[in-house]
């Protein structure tokens, strides 16, 4: 009971601080784990979205695009390095 106290009271002291509900924070951090391995991996975007926890490839690539502007393809692309051409 005290864990399920604490969580609740973090949660309250956590939000005014971050604007943002524990749930959108943790959301947005797997977002953010995603966007890491579409610019260093080559994983298939399906593949990352399971990964992170979506088991919906398109509800993943809507939430991307929300949250880095552009759907993960389109981030791939932009944000992988050069490779050098032989």
């Amino acid at each position: 009971m005290a864990t399920a106290r604490a969580d609740v009271s973090s949660a309250r002291f956590l939000a005014p601080l971050t604007h943002e509900t524990a749930n959108a924070g943790q959301v947005q951090w797997r977002l953010d784990l995603a966007a890491d391995r579409l610019r260093t991996t080559d994983q298939p975007v399906e593949s990352i979205a399971a990964a992170v926890g979506y088991h919906s490839a398109p509800a993943f690539s809507r939430a991307f695009t929300r949250s880095h502007g552009a759907p993960p393809g389109r981030y791939r692309t932009m944000h992988r390095p050069s490779r050098a051409r032989g």
